[in-house]
């Protein structure tokens, strides 16, 4: 089995390709979480992709895309976790296909640091929910 895989999402006009790792997380365990991401976005204001998840007993951190509906636009922000505050967060809760959402933090669109515009991508909903997956 390898250790990445190569993914390639695409949604409305948004596409992007990305490596997943497979250290932690097999292909099915990703796709399941998509899967599971998109419903939750009809029926909630926030949901997540994770499309990169490291084994948090060697290294913790989790990348992935982040879901902020608001009316029929989702406002996408890729979001890395990492470092001693991911740390942190995992002490009160497993990082899992089912408990990734509530890593969720409230949509912020400048960073706390420096003030600076976060990179988003505004999506319509309906191309949200027609998403497409290729992994290789």
């Amino acid at each position: 089995m390898n250790d990445v895989c190569i993914g390639k999402i695409t949604i409305g006009d948004f596409q992007e390709t990305f490596r997943m790792q497979l250290e932690y997380w097999t292909v099915k365990d990703y796709e399941k979480q998509w899967q599971e991401g998109i419903e939750r976005i009809k029926t909630h204001d926030q949901s997540c992709l994770v499309f990169q998840m490291q084994d948090p007993n060697r290294a913790p951190w989790a990348n992935s895309w982040i879901l902020y509906k608001d009316g029929d636009i989702v406002h996408i922000q890729n979001t890395l976790l990492h470092g001693k505050r991911f740390s942190k967060m995992l002490k009160k809760e497993s990082f899992t296909i089912q408990s990734c959402y509530s890593f969720i933090t409230p949509r912020q669109t400048v960073d706390e640091e420096g003030g600076m515009k976060i990179s988003e991508w505004d999506i319509p909903l309906v191309d949200v929910l027609r998403y497409k997956v290729q992994t290789s």
